[in-house]
């Protein structure tokens, strides 16, 4: 997580986040696109919330930030950013 990916088209773009538990326990993570050009419609793919993979097609030029946060059922990780640039 908290990567930068620079792209030239509309392409859908994989982001892969990672996490660890002491205990085991299953995680959850939960992607937010936070911040997209005023025109965009796009929004973030997942497959399930316990999965570490999603997909994100910027569909017009400019910045996508994108947020990742991991529970543990009990506890949330600190915020991971992804900024994706379409130029």
């Amino acid at each position: 997580a908290g990567t930068t990916t620079n792209v030239t088209s509309g392409a859908a773009v994989t982001l892969t986040g990672s996490g660890t538990d002491a205990n085991s326990d299953t995680l959850y993570y939960r992607w937010y696109l936070v911040s997209k050009p005023t025109s965009s419609i796009a929004t973030v793919t997942t497959v399930s919330s316990t999965t570490a993979t999603i997909s994100v097609t910027p569909d017009v030029v400019g910045v996508y930030v994108v947020v990742l946060i991991i529970n543990d059922g009990k506890v949330d990780s600190n915020p991971a950013t992804f900024t994706i640039n379409r130029t």
